[in-house]
């Protein structure tokens, strides 16, 4: 039926002599298609705008009605009235019990027999709103009468609320009008105060069941500013015709500047002047010469604006001839002067017009401006080298002339300033002689400047002049008498300053009558300590008794060194080996006689500083010892019995400056100060500026164990807050270092 009626109806307009077809005319069956209402869910006491789509087939939907709870609520507004398709939609507001109510819509069609579609029926969720819209931060707290401003504040509906509809501002019960929202923040503009004093605003928020929240505060109105601006210091008084010049004012407000109008010759130039801080301005080109009147009037930000104005002359003349007189300047020195000193340079300057800038050069090269100030240019500068220097003063004026001045400097060197460093002067490298045996004594020597002489002294008493050469001062000594003898080297320098170099105690022997008969070669180390050699004395032995690791006879008497050590004798020279004593004196290194086959993890291998303490104080390391002496030759071996006798004390630390020290485990690089105490260099730029560029090659490891044995001082943050040359010299014993 539907099918054949289409067919006839499409037939029919196609028959353009046939009358319009009417709504009553058309044959439809069918009812219109109407969806579910939307939306499910709503607020009690909200008006909540409810919609459906529809479409028809043929006729068209003629009109459409909400039913709630089985109770028709008037027709709908229809987005197509007639249409085969559009949107239905009505508001209502449901004001009974929170819960659900049954929403649908019919809809019926323009057919001769309207037909009538109705949508599902939908349970719409009903809740109940009672929380009011909270409202804070309300503001300002000010305002000035007559001044438009504008109120606002904060405002939110509850979580679940249905959410704010409007905020209105009440002034002193007054209503000023409804605020607009940006976000959670309500304003309303142009809020005028007539008076002052203290007035209540309210701002109240109404959501959309109806619940209303407000808040409210007393703005404190000050009365209208009547204060005028203040307007002064019109310039300038003079300009030039066709040249540009700046006309300014001062301007300043109790509260603030509006703006600033200029009036020349009676004309308004400019309606809005330039403002930069207080100063407003204008560029104007005078055309014509003589004397033109200036008005300059400001006003402020209140309402009504207060005005205030400062009015003036400027003369107008024609532009001067033009400047082609070069700036004199002559008088430049001073003509001596000590490198590396500042020296002021100055030189007389004048203009027929005036100086604009002068500046110093030296040696062709601009040193920079020099100042200006009652016809002296003066800058001051360091010559670093003695010499002869062009210096030229070279100076302009307003119109670009220049005019130049020039001398020459005599540069001499300073004065040679007092030499207050000692020599440094080392130990005696020998440590034992033969009576009646000349020996060569020799010791490290060296100065800042240079060693004027040198002098060996033996038992406290002078022993005659030394030889000074590369370094080292040297004397022939022969001692007549067997025993021990304290011996040191002073040195002086040119500038009487003396150096005393670190007392040696020198074992004197008989001189033995015949060398021993050789006998068959005893090693003292066991196979496996390498003997590069092959004297039967291991490599660790040679450094130990000072031999030669790669000569087999060190002497040349026709014995390798093992077997002179072996039996007793002296491998460097004539005489015995000194044998293990019962006894030594505070102050001595010593330790244990090796036994035969003794490796290099033998307790003979120890060296321990008898300390004046009566206590003897072992060396941790290798490194330890030899930043307090340069070979083994003071060690003095003694008996077992001796050695047990002697409590052991605190551990020798490094001697002071002479080393860095690191701990394998902890990333810090420290510097050795006396008493054992260690600080920390923070930087390598500090440790190149104390130790020199090749720094990180005078770090020694110290193992962990001994961490406790040190003290830490403060942070060594600069090269001028560690000295280790002086540091060392200060320390002159291991008994001072404990």
């Amino acid at each position: 039926m539907r099918t054949f009626v289409s067919r006839l109806a499409l037939a029919a307009m196609a028959v353009s002599a046939l009358a319009p077809l009417s709504a009553a005319a058309i044959t439809d069956g069918t009812p219109p298609a109407v969806s579910s209402p939307v939306p499910t869910s709503t607020y009690k006491n909200q008006a909540t705008v409810y919609s459906v789509n529809y479409t028809d087939d043929i006729a068209g939907v003629a009109q459409c009605a909400l039913v709630v709870n089985s109770v028709d609520q008037g027709t709908m507004t229809l987005s197509n009235p007639g249409g085969l398709s559009g949107t239905a939609t009505r508001s209502y507001t449901y004001t009974g019990t929170a819960g659900s109510i049954s929403v649908k819509v019919r809809c019926t069609d323009e057919a001769a027999s309207p037909n009538e579609g109705t949508s599902a029926a939908v349970a719409v969720t009903i809740f109940t709103d009672n929380t009011a819209p909270s409202v804070s931060n309300l503001q300002p707290a000010t305002a000035t009468a007559g001044t438009a401003t504008t109120v606002s504040a904060f405002a939110m509906d509850d979580e679940f609320g249905s959410g704010i509809n409007t905020c209105g501002v009440i002034v002193d019960g007054a209503e000023s009008g409804l605020m607009t929202a940006s976000g959670s923040t309500y304003s309303l503009s142009g809020v005028t105060f007539s008076s002052a004093g203290s007035h209540t605003v309210q701002v109240n928020c109404i959501d959309r069941t109806g619940n209303s929240g407000s808040a409210s505060r007393t703005v404190t109105v000050a009365a209208a500013d009547s204060t005028p601006p203040v307007v002064s210091n019109l310039q300038p008084t003079t300009a030039t015709k066709d040249v540009a010049v700046t006309i300014s004012v001062t301007a300043t407000d109790n509260v603030a500047i509006n703006k600033c109008t200029s009036t020349i010759d009676g004309v308004v130039t400019v309606t809005s002047m330039s403002q930069s801080g207080s100063t407003y301005s204008e560029s104007r080109t005078f055309t014509t010469v003589g004397s033109h009147s200036v008005s300059v009037s400001c006003t402020d930000t209140a309402s009504p604006a207060n005005s205030a104005a400062v009015s003036g002359t400027i003369n107008v003349t024609v532009a001067p001839a033009a400047d082609t007189t070069l700036p004199t300047v002559t008088g430049v020195g001073p003509t001596t002067a000590t490198s590396g000193s500042a020296v002021s340079i100055t030189a007389s300057v004048a203009d027929d017009v005036g100086i604009s800038s002068c500046t110093l050069f030296v040696g062709g090269v601009s040193q920079g401006a020099m100042a200006v100030s009652s016809g002296v240019a003066s800058r001051s500068h360091t010559l670093a080298a003695a010499g002869s220097f062009a210096v030229q003063v070279r100076c302009t004026d307003a119109a670009g002339n220049a005019g130049t001045g020039s001398a020459t400097v005599t540069v001499s060197a300073p004065p040679a300033t007092a030499d207050t460093t000692v020599p440094s002067v080392g130990q005696i490298v020998q440590a034992a002689a033969t009576a009646g045996t000349a020996i060569t004594l020799t010791a490290t020597a060296s100065d800042n400047i240079g060693i004027s002489s040198c002098t060996l002294y033996v038992s406290g008493g002078a022993a005659g002049t030394m030889a000074v050469s590369g370094g080292s001062a040297s004397r022939s000594y022969t001692f007549s008498v067997a025993g021990s003898y304290a011996a040191e080297v002073r040195c002086t320098d040119a500038a009487g300053n003396t150096g005393v170099g670190l007392g040696r105690t020198i074992a004197v022997s008989v001189a033995a009558s015949a060398p021993p008969p050789a006998p068959t070669p005893v090693p003292i180390s066991t196979g496996s300590d390498p003997d590069a050699d092959g004297d039967d004395l291991a490599d660790a032995d040679e450094t130990l008794y000072g031999t030669s690791p790669t000569t087999r006879d060190t002497d040349g008497d026709g014995f390798s060194d093992g077997t002179e050590i072996r039996n007793g004798y002296n491998p460097l020279g004539a005489g015995l080996l000194s044998a293990p004593t019962t006894s030594a004196a505070p102050g001595r290194l010593i330790k244990l006689a090796c036994p035969a086959g003794a490796d290099s993890f033998h307790a003979c291998k120890a060296v321990y500083y008898y300390g004046r303490d009566g206590k003897r104080h072992a060396f941790p390391s290798a490194r330890i010892y030899f930043t307090w002496f340069n070979d083994f030759t003071q060690v003095q071996v003694v008996d077992a019995a001796f050695l047990a006798s002697l409590p052991v004390g605190k551990n020798v630390l490094p001697r002071p400056g002479v080393r860095l020290v690191k701990f394998p485990t902890v990333h810090t690089v420290y510097a050795v100060d006396r008493g054992g105490v260690l600080r920390a260099v923070t930087s390598e730029s500090v440790a190149s500026g104390v130790y020199g560029s090749a720094w990180n090659a005078k770090i020694d490891d110290v193992d962990d164990t001994l961490f406790g044995n040190f003290l830490f001082g403060v942070d060594i943050t600069s090269a001028s807050a560690f000295s280790p040359s002086s540091i060392t010299a200060a320390t002159t014993s291991i008994d001072g270092n404990f």
